[in-house]
């Protein structure tokens, strides 16, 4: 892959650009175009989209989410972005000290809960995810320990109720 053959949108720096150049190589994908959408890249490559996601924090995220991934697939759940491993079949790519992951791209939208059909669809698409869920030996899953941003979490997440609940009574 040269940097020649490759085109990438203009909102990002020459050193990103650098950056994510470097990350791809590490991956066998034939790429046409990159661009950043919200907090990924977007790659075209000749096979499909794919979603470039930067982390930085430690690699249990991509790693407890293709087993996650693989293991809904095998119970029947399908919806869900497939991983990509890297050449040399590693989860991820460590540039310096940031690590990516690359996942199939879904084109998708929040869902509408105020249009009645849209919310009812996605409730039973969670409610399936959630019977897939049970029954898969987490064990495998490498947790790290999230205590002090427990209380941080829990306030959020009451946030999210209270709009939620907003949502409901109108």
């Amino acid at each position: 892959m040269e940097n020649n053959d490759i085109t990438a949108e203009n909102n990002m720096s020459k050193k990103e650009k650098s950056m994510i150049n470097s990350v791809l190589e590490k991956y066998d994908f034939e790429i046409i175009n990159y661009s950043k959408v919200r907090s990924a890249y977007k790659i075209e490559t000749s096979n499909g989209n794919v979603c470039l996601k930067r982390i930085n924090h430690g690699k249990y995220k991509p790693h407890n989410g293709s087993f996650l991934v693989e293991a809904l697939s095998d119970k029947g759940f399908f919806n869900t972005a497939k991983y990509y491993k890297t050449k040399t079949q590693g989860k991820y790519v460590k540039y310096k000290d940031i690590l990516f992951y690359a996942t199939e791209w879904i084109d998708g939208e929040e869902c509408d809960l105020s249009n009645m059909e849209e919310a009812i669809t996605c409730v039973k698409l969670l409610a399936q995810y959630h019977k897939a869920t049970s029954g898969i030996d987490t064990t495998e899953l490498k947790i790290r320990n999230n205590l002090k941003n427990w209380p941080k979490i829990f306030k959020d997440n009451l946030r999210d109720l209270e709009k939620f609940e907003r949502i409901v009574k109108k």
